[in-house]
């Protein structure tokens, strides 16, 4: 009842902040066939830029329904987190989203994700963009960008500089669960 109320009293903009406090609760109650209905819902009866968020939301519940993700929920995350990038252009979560999923999906199609990539890192900065850009720079890598690469593993470190794990990000060229993968 609290939430409906704000709800009814907050601009369109920080709706969306109360919105994913109430999924949360339904979450951590056991309701997310609620929540998912509510926020569909929600979705529905909103104007584009809201709209990407209670997408992003509902990919946000599924993605974290269950432990294994499997490819059927990976794909409607997937078209969850596209129909968020088209309605807001700018939300960084959708393309994180969708290139997580698009990364988890096609794993081989490495020129489709370092364009997914390369969206999410101008819309987003701070920690959250920093699996961004490091996805981005080894993806990079991986499709012979060197320049890219380095320029992009250069804004991480400077990204990083504050994190907890800021004392370097290593990793060895190649398979990342081959012979040269780190243990």
């Amino acid at each position: 009842d609290v939430i409906a109320e704000g709800l009814d009293n907050v601009n369109p903009e920080g709706q969306s902040g109360l919105v994913e406090l109430r999924t949360e609760i339904f979450e951590d109650l056991g309701l997310e066939s609620q929540a998912l209905a509510q926020l569909e819902k929600d979705a529905n009866a909103s104007a584009p830029r809201e709209r990407g968020r209670y997408l992003v939301l509902i990919a946000r519940v599924l993605l974290h329904r269950r432990e294994e993700l499997k490819n059927k929920t990976a794909r409607k995350i997937y078209a969850l987190a596209r129909q968020a990038s088209e309605a807001d252009p700018e939300y960084f979560p959708a393309w994180k989203i969708l290139a997580e999923m698009h990364e988890f999906l096609h794993p081989d199609d490495r020129v489709e994700l370092l364009e997914l990539l390369s969206r999410a890192a101008k819309c987003g900065e701070g920690a959250d963009n920093l699996w961004v850009l490091y996805e981005y720079a080894v993806t990079a890598f991986y499709l012979e960008r060197y320049d890219l690469s380095a320029n992009t593993f250069i804004k991480l470190r400077r990204a990083s500089g504050g994190h907890i794990h800021s004392g370097g990000v290593i990793e060895v060229a190649g398979a990342r669960d081959g012979p040269d993968s780190l243990p």
